[in-house]
């Protein structure tokens, strides 16, 4: 089973590029079809980045974060990503930096024996240093 759209306000037309785009990913790298456990972990994972960053990004309070998102869960008080060498924690990645950490945990997912434990961001960042740095200006956070 694909993972099931959940932005039916968004119309049709941006249900059918999601799917298209979903298809291509999965069949490019090979990935296998999402278990509804796998859809209730993704969701579970959704709601808990998306009121971490209501909160710490977006500067709302928890009590907004509860009533406008609808979201119960507490969010996340320590930044999960890698402190990278002049971001702050929870300060936004610059687009190729951003890239450059997801192609890395890819690679190194897809290349990793087991998935069972997780991968060394650490590790993954280093190996894409060069990549990141690429076309980043004097201020690589945020723009």
């Amino acid at each position: 089973m694909q993972a099931p759209l959940t932005k039916p306000h968004l119309g049709k037309d941006f249900a059918a590029l999601t799917q298209r785009l979903q298809h291509a990913i999965a069949v490019r790298y090979r990935l296998p079809d999402w278990s509804h456990e796998d859809y209730l972990l993704h969701k579970r994972a959704d709601h808990l980045a998306a009121a971490s960053e209501a909160l710490h990004v977006a500067g709302w309070a928890r009590d907004a974060v509860h009533e406008m998102l609808g979201i119960c869960m507490s969010p996340v008080m320590t930044d999960p990503m890698p402190c990278l060498e002049g971001c702050l924690p929870w300060q936004p990645w610059a687009p190729r930096r951003a890239a450059a950490v997801f192609l890395a945990k890819l690679r190194e997912l897809v290349g990793a024996d087991s998935l069972e434990a997780p991968a060394d961001l650490t590790a993954a960042v280093e190996r894409e240093a060069i990549l990141a740095r690429l076309g980043a200006d004097s201020n690589e956070c945020g723009h």
